[in-house]
């Protein structure tokens, strides 16, 4: 009963191997270093931890890899509870590794069967959790736990080209908060939730989530919880969705780049805050659950190119409208509607200036988010600006462009194409392109119309024809 503790530097060798804790918690002393020889396999009998409060160094290989699993565990080390096969080893057999300090390495390590939840207080977040350290975890595979993976907060280092899989369904194959944490060329499968991820929403700290494959989770393969965290080059199949799900309402301070679908969950409405800017990146992708808005409260930077529009659609749409299609996110054969999604609201007052340029925003303006909103991009009351450049707007519930002023918000729309907007209420033919109300007065030129209900209606509003438009 009780802990042990390790207080000098020591070295665990494959030829004393398999090593048995069997104290509830096994700790190293701060300062001391364990080097872990190659082969060597340490077990735990019962709900015990290791506690790493100095470093603990593993030396495996890709033939030798040095493993931590449960005492039921025959296939690494024997048959060491001398039972055969009569107790097999599952998922939360033993508890967690813990390290409390910065600089552990675990290469070519296999950590399998923790995760043990507390009956009582549930602490064991996953069979690897640490909170605020530096830690490095390479070509290293978790799986089996009863929890998580791994779990971690503040944290800094990089987990990469290690697999997490088969972890408990009930839970996520890692979860990363806060921190500069790198996680990268990973592959999560079989999980409940593959990744679960939020950055800082304040100072300078982004975790980095890159080249990672998602594959066959039984939940999202990604969640991210706001923050600040740069995404690229991921993958994922075979997953309910196939894309990065976007939990929660505030997207403060962070830049979204083109990769996976940014998937918006129906849990919350989007949110930039007042005095707060979100940046989108070319050839960025934004799917929206039913019913999501999102609000620009702040700031809204949407820069795309030519070759690499930005997106706004429902989950339901295949197409996008651009050459070869954006992929079947939700892998279902629903087909997009009109409405599908809220659609994307500007009601920030202040200087700010707010850009959509060579986006594309289709089947929004669901009826059912707020009957102030009214179109798949909507500019409400206040004293900001924003400017629609280069744009399709297209196949949307009620509006197009809804610009609904009453007071000076200033809105232009330039060379675009505004099109196909034709449902509104109790009416398939019915519609507008653009629909301004109270004091909105925008400004629209180079902009070609076509196969709206109505191309432009006001409501004790105008608008300014700045030339060269053209209806059809």
């Amino acid at each position: 009963k009780g802990s042990v503790t390790i207080g000098a530097n020591k070295t665990l060798k494959k030829s004393e191997s398999p090593y048995v804790i069997t104290t509830p918690n096994l700790s190293i002393s701060s300062g001391v270093t364990v080097d872990v020889e190659a082969g060597t396999v340490i077990k735990f009998s019962g709900a015990n931890s290791l506690t790493i409060s100095g470093m603990l160094k593993t030396h495996g290989t890709a033939a030798e890899p040095v493993v931590f699993t449960s005492i039921n565990d025959d296939s690494y080390g024997g048959d060491m509870n001398g039972d055969g096969t009569t107790t097999p080893a599952a998922a939360g057999d033993w508890n967690a590794i813990q390290p409390t300090a910065s600089g552990s390495v675990f290469d070519h390590a296999i950590i399998r069967y923790g995760g043990k939840i507390d009956p009582f207080y549930g602490l064991v977040q996953a069979q690897l959790q640490a909170s605020n350290v530096a830690i490095t975890i390479t070509n290293s595979i978790s799986e089996f736990s009863g929890t998580g993976g791994f779990w971690f907060s503040g944290a800094s280092g990089e987990v990469s080209s290690s697999t997490i899989q088969d972890n408990s369904t009930g839970s996520k194959g890692m979860h990363v908060s806060a921190g500069t944490l790198t996680v990268k060329n990973n592959t999560f499968q079989r999980n409940g939730v593959g990744l679960f991820v939020g950055g800082s929403s304040s100072g300078s700290n982004i975790v980095t989530v890159s080249n990672n494959t998602f594959t066959n989770n039984t939940g999202n393969p990604v969640e991210y919880y706001g923050g600040k965290v740069s995404f690229s080059g991921n993958q994922a199949s075979g997953n309910p969705v196939n894309g990065i799900v976007v939990r929660g309402a505030l997207l403060n301070g962070g830049t979204f780049g083109p990769d996976l679908p940014y998937i918006m969950d129906n849990d919350a409405h989007k949110s930039v805050a007042s005095g707060t800017s979100l940046a989108v990146s070319a050839g960025t992708n934004f799917k929206f659950k039913s019913a999501v808005a999102m609000y620009i409260d702040g700031t809204l930077t949407a820069q795309g190119t030519s070759a690499l529009p930005i997106i706004f659609t429902s989950i339901h749409d295949d197409d996008c409208s651009i050459s070869g299609g954006c992929g079947d996110t939700n892998v279902a054969t629903t087909s997009p509607q009109a409405g599908d999604w809220g659609g994307v609201i500007f009601r920030a007052s202040g200087t700010a200036t707010s850009t959509l340029d060579r986006v594309i925003v289709r089947y929004g303006g669901n009826k059912n988010v707020n009957i102030g909103d009214l179109g798949a991009v909507a500019v409400q009351s206040g004293t900001s600006t924003v400017v629609i450049n280069n744009s399709t707007i297209e196949k949307s519930f009620f509006a197009g462009i809804a610009a609904i002023g009453s007071g000076t918000a200033s809105t232009t729309i330039s060379d675009s194409i505004i099109r196909d907007n034709l449902i509104s209420f109790g009416s398939s033919t019915a519609g507008y392109g653009v629909w301004t109300r109270l004091s909105a007065n925008p400004t629209i030129f180079n902009t070609h119309f076509s196969n709206n209900g109505t191309h432009i209606a006001t409501s004790s509003a105008t608008w300014t024809d700045g030339g060269g438009n053209v209806f059809e």
